[in-house]
């Protein structure tokens, strides 16, 4: 078969028509690729801008939670203040009226040993305050950490310390302190001592150094120590229990016993302090001496050391005004030889160690407990070289003269 083409040329003349074909262009790859990205940003812009009205909405939320939680746990704080400031009314009432039961029945059962401690200084310890009252409290579920200011019965300077209250069935029960609430430990070396202390007290360290130091230095002078060949440990208590027994010095934090309002440790932390470390210092040098007359020992320095008479020594010194029967050869034999005595008896034999220091020099302290234990007339005539009449008399005419120190309470 074949296929015969005709072709004719000419002009565009009659039916004859030729169409021009149109022109396409493909679009180039890149330039699709470039077209269809830059059309994206539009779907990106959109989705950045809902997710940005999320974050914005979730912060304003959160926000105006945090502050409606704020204003729960501050109003929580309040009620939780006036409810603890009620408990420290009831405690300040027993302790002013010497009601040891009601006391003990506002204090937390469960931790014995602190328990003890606070009974045992009801009997024995520093009169109430005049005034108590609860600044701030800090609640963790159903511990309540309470800063208190304190002004003292005697109207002298206002301390600051923080006490701890356990919600039990109720009532807020004052309760042993929690050492972790007071930071980290810490050490610090010094001449003679090395300190363990936790960050509350890194602000008054200082203060707790240069006492330390000078009342070692002056109870030193009376109860010649022996020169040690390592720092003696002091360690401060967060835990305000009994003192442990051991090769050191165990110390209230002046964070529980209080703060001046210049943040140096206030008066009970002084007396402690000096108690202890004569007490520790007069075990070391004399080891054939009593623990009541160190105790004794202890008793008077912390009154010579901080100028402030303990309550039993001025009851003592009451005692002697109103010319009653005081026998120091019976006081002697009771703390010296026996190892007990009442509080009268302890009270005596502490004012002869600050009557024999005051009449006799420096060092009397010293030469009373190195005579221990003998029997007074036989300690006095080694001692100081005086009949047991004549220390009584003489001590007698200094107790009823008494001084501006030995009438300020403690």
């Amino acid at each position: 078969m074949s296929v015969e083409l005709n072709w004719q040329e000419g002009e565009e003349t009659g039916d004859v028509r030729w169409e021009q074909l149109e022109t396409t262009v493909a679009q180039e790859p890149a330039r699709t690729i470039v077209n269809r990205t830059a059309r994206r940003p539009v779907r990106s812009r959109r989705v950045v801008q809902f997710l940005l009205a999320v974050l914005a909405g979730m912060l304003i939320g959160g926000a105006g939670l945090a502050v409606f939680v704020a204003v729960r746990s501050n109003e929580g704080s309040e009620l939780a203040r006036r409810d603890v400031e009620a408990s420290v009314a009831l405690l300040l009432d027993a302790q002013r009226s010497g009601d040891i039961r009601g006391y003990a029945q506002m204090l937390d059962g469960t931790a014995e040993i602190w328990r003890s401690r606070q009974i045992a200084e009801l009997r024995q310890g520093p009169p109430a305050p005049a005034h108590a009252s609860v600044q701030s409290v800090q609640l963790q579920g159903d511990l309540a950490m309470a800063n208190l200011l304190e002004t003292p019965a005697d109207g002298g300077e206002s301390t600051s310390r923080t006490a701890f209250f356990r919600l039990r069935n109720g009532q807020w029960l004052l309760t042993a302190p929690d050492p972790e609430q007071f930071g980290p430990v810490a050490e610090l070396v010094t001449s003679h001592f090395q300190i363990s202390y936790r960050e509350a007290d890194k602000s008054t360290i200082q203060a707790l150094v240069d006492l330390s130091e000078g009342f070692y230095v002056a109870l030193c002078g009376e109860l010649r120590c022996r020169e040690s060949e390592r720092p003696i440990p002091l360690v401060l208590d967060y835990a305000d229990t009994l003192p442990t027994a051991g090769d050191g010095l165990q110390i209230r934090s002046s964070q529980l016993s209080g703060l001046t309002s210049t943040n140096r440790p206030g008066p009970a932390f002084e007396q402690e302090l000096a108690a202890e470390m004569a007490s520790y210092l007069a075990a070391a040098g004399f080891t054939a001496a009593s623990p009541a007359l160190r105790t004794a020992a202890a008793t008077w320095a912390a009154s010579d050391l901080t100028g402030i008479t303990a309550a039993d020594t001025q009851a003592l010194r009451a005692a002697v005004r109103r010319g009653e029967d005081l026998s120091l050869e019976d006081a002697w034999q009771a703390i010296t030889v026996r190892n007990r005595g009442s509080l009268q008896e302890r009270a005596i034999v502490a004012s002869m160690f600050g009557y024999a220091q005051e009449i006799y020099g420096a060092g009397a302290a010293g030469r009373l407990l190195d005579a221990a234990p003998a029997e007074l007339p036989l300690a006095l005539r080694r001692s100081f070289d005086v009949s047991t009449g004549d220390f009584q008399a003489g001590w007698l005419t200094w107790m009823q003269a008494g001084s501006s120190d030995a009438d300020l309470p403690a």
